[in-house]
């Protein structure tokens, strides 16, 4: 496997984003703790806390590339689990965003779907969206219920327009919305994330919504 910093200056030497001397250095940072971890089968205190500190940072080149990183270390050592746990606990709503980024479907169930419920009701609108998602895209089918209520009471409008997708996704495995020309936006979901496409009204009619959906997962 390759090692994480490997991958970085890839990216890097191929990436024309902007970026300091000072990011560069510090995503090579977390991403040499990281590699520590891994290959020793040890995870120290201050390697977590070098990836920690960066999905916790502001600056959106750290906490992007760090929260996949804390994610993996999170279903393979409790220490990890807990700082994630942590972060979401945080003041800033910046930090408990990038907390909920950090879950996955293989994250521990127990500490996943605690955090999933109280993201849902966080003061932060983009919490609130972001807890939606993660509920559907890991098919949270008990949690319906609570993306029920949250976008009951949600008055934030990009936070709403989120929370009813992915709660009609979770809920009925497709969303189907009308388009143009004459046809239909469909969107189902699959193994690794949603798809979408446009489908005739003619197509519509002839097959119906479950067969169509159907094939779309099959491809």
């Amino acid at each position: 496997m390759d090692k994480q910093r490997d991958i970085f200056e890839t990216w890097f030497a191929r990436w024309r984003g902007v970026r300091t001397p000072a990011e560069e250095a510090a995503v090579l940072a977390f991403a040499d703790a990281y590699d520590r971890a891994i290959e020793s089968g040890n995870l120290q205190p201050e390697q977590l806390n070098e990836v920690v500190a960066a999905a916790s940072s502001s600056r959106a080149l750290l906490w992007k590339n760090a929260v996949d990183l804390l994610a993996r270390l999170a279903v393979r050592w409790e220490a990890a689990l807990d700082a994630v746990e942590t972060m979401f606990a945080s003041k800033q709503s910046q930090v408990r965003f990038a907390a909920i980024c950090c879950l996955r479907a293989d994250t521990p169930v127990i500490v996943a779907n605690r955090l999933l419920l109280q993201g849902l009701t966080d003061k932060s609108s983009r919490v609130r969206w972001m807890a939606a998602q993660k509920a559907s895209d890991f098919d949270r089918k008990e949690l319906l219920p609570h993306l029920e209520a949250a976008f009951s009471i949600e008055n934030n409008a990009k936070a709403r327009r989120s929370i009813d997708f992915h709660l009609r996704l979770l809920r009925d495995g497709y969303i189907v919305e009308n388009s143009t020309p004459a046809g239909y936006y469909f969107t189902v979901r699959i193994k690794d994330g949603i798809v979408s496409r446009y489908v005739t009204d003619e197509a519509m009619k002839t097959n119906g919504i479950d067969a169509i959906a159907a094939e779309m997962r099959r491809n």
